[in-house]
């Protein structure tokens, strides 16, 4: 009788399939508040080979692509994904849990939508980026103006 490797948990495919490692850098990321930001992690993806349509999906989306060219559709889609959920955090928050749980939820949820499972998200790098202190100032008033330029128009 040999041994069976079964899956961590569902739709995680066995050990013997193949999984990638991705890198998602991205950068100019605004938290909710505070100077621009570059966020940096890496994924751990496989091929949902347990939903028979998921397997299918994937099938379909990926048949003529090439490894780089998979990689890079997964980078946008959790760098977007990073992008979004920081928005929602200051740089103390994004440096905690609750941001990685919010990263983890949505590309799981995302990447499903492609045939592609999430095995791991581990954030490498945060760190701020040089700082035009005048364009944050516009960015941070939500209409492309600072508080000056406001006071001088009324």
């Amino acid at each position: 009788m040999g041994v069976t490797s079964k899956p961590v948990e569902p739709g995680i495919v066995p050990s013997r399939f193949r999984c990638a490692v991705i890198s998602a850098a991205s950068r100019g990321v605004y938290p909710f508040v505070g100077a621009p930001l570059s966020i940096t992690a890496e994924v751990r993806i496989k091929i949902n080979t347990i939903d028979k349509s998921q397997l299918r999906t994937a099938a379909g989306m990926f048949v003529d692509k090439t490894e780089s060219e998979i990689g890079e559709i997964v980078s946008e889609v959790i760098q977007s994904i990073q992008t979004a959920c920081a928005r929602r955090y200051t740089l103390e928050e994004i440096r905690g849990s609750s941001f990685v749980a919010d990263v983890v939820e949505a590309a799981k949820r995302d990447l499903s939508v492609l045939g592609l499972v999430l095995i791991d998200y581990d954030v490498k790098d945060i760190e701020p980026e040089n700082v035009d202190y005048l364009e944050l100032a516009r960015h941070n008033n939500n209409d492309g103006r600072t508080n000056g330029e406001k006071e001088q128009q009324y």
